[in-house]
């Protein structure tokens, strides 16, 4: 009879501990929602910074093949020629 109880609160421990208690999740949220607030601010502002650097570099690709064409064909195009971009 002793033998059996003693199995019985040996299964009761055991299974106990299968899943997180409340306190566990909720202090892994707030982890992750203080790493958050770190991590998006920085995050929001760099699209911007982007499409200026980008039209930076179309700009001067731009730049670069006008100065191509003078050189190849001795003078600027002109307005009739149009610049098809």
């Amino acid at each position: 009879m002793e033998n059996k109880e003693l199995e019985i609160s040996h299964k009761l421990i055991k299974n106990t501990k299968k899943a997180f208690t409340l306190m566990e999740l909720m202090v892994v949220i707030i982890i992750l929602g203080l790493l958050a607030s770190f991590v998006l601010p920085s995050l929001t502002g760099k699209s911007d910074e982007v499409k200026v650097k980008i039209t930076c570099i179309e700009m001067k690709n731009i730049a670069q093949a006008i100065k191509m064409y003078k050189i190849d064909n001795s003078s600027y195009p002109t307005t009739s020629e149009g610049l098809n971009i």
